[in-house]
């Protein structure tokens, strides 16, 4: 078999031109499928939400807890300061337990208390398959692809949670104590922004053609398995 040499990578953009193309390219807004456009706007039947928040539990409680993190393997030593120092924060702080806080959630739609735990225990495969990969490129890829998997997942995350955390109370009736996870990540949206565009900017934007194409496909892959998530029910 003859091995194909390729001597350069002619990039079809600049990093920023295709990150902005990214922005709105499929499976990259995590809030706009279907399943979550209907439940936020309170129009998803009860059951079904009852599902969905049962196939997300694993991924942001339990197996998932600290995925979404933008972990990366290989980082510099002060970006690595700033990490777990976000990490140790997140870890100590009780309104950011969800393992606590999205069971209480749940419950407080109906979901029964040994059913969340089941799913915790025995992720769906969508939920392991999510993990997986962003610990894949987080942990083991290089810190473009890492930067990239936060950019669609954690970037988009804070506000995702805020808007489920409005939409429960304002459609389903969910009160605010049950809420309080919920609210306690949409107040890190700005923070997390923050953290995402200075990843972005040092590791993304400045890696060669190749790494971007990379760090590209390894943010399609995280959205199409939240989009497998979203709507394995």
């Amino acid at each position: 078999m003859k091995i194909v040499e390729v001597d350069e990578i002619v990039a079809s953009g600049t990093p920023t031109e295709l990150l902005a193309w990214d922005e709105n390219a499929p499976h990259m807004c995590i809030a706009d499928h279907p399943v979550w456009r209907a439940a936020l706007a309170g129009e998803l039947p009860a059951d079904r939400l009852r599902g969905l928040v049962k196939r997300v539990y694993p991924v942001v409680a339990g197996p998932g807890r600290y995925a979404f993190i933008a972990k990366i393997g290989v980082i510099d030593r002060d970006d690595g300061t700033r990490l777990f120092d976000r990490l140790y924060r997140v870890t100590h702080d009780a309104n950011s337990d969800a393992d606590v806080g999205w069971r209480r959630m749940g419950e407080a739609i109906g979901v029964a208390g040994d059913d969340l735990a089941a799913v915790l225990d025995d992720p769906s495969p969508e939920a392991r398959d999510l993990v997986d990969t962003v610990r894949l490129h987080g942990e083991q890829s290089g810190t473009a692809q890492a930067a990239g998997v936060a950019w669609v997942l954690e970037r988009q995350m804070p506000g995702l949670m805020g808007a489920l955390a409005g939409a429960l109370r304002d459609h389903y009736g969910v009160s605010e104590v049950a809420l309080s996870y919920l609210w306690a990540e949409a107040t890190r949206a700005e923070e997390v922004e923050d953290w995402v565009a200075h990843l972005i900017d040092k590791y993304f934007m400045t890696a060669d053609a190749y790494t971007v194409y990379e760090a590209r496909r390894a943010m399609r892959e995280v959205g199409w398995a939240w989009t497998a998530l979203s709507e394995a029910g």
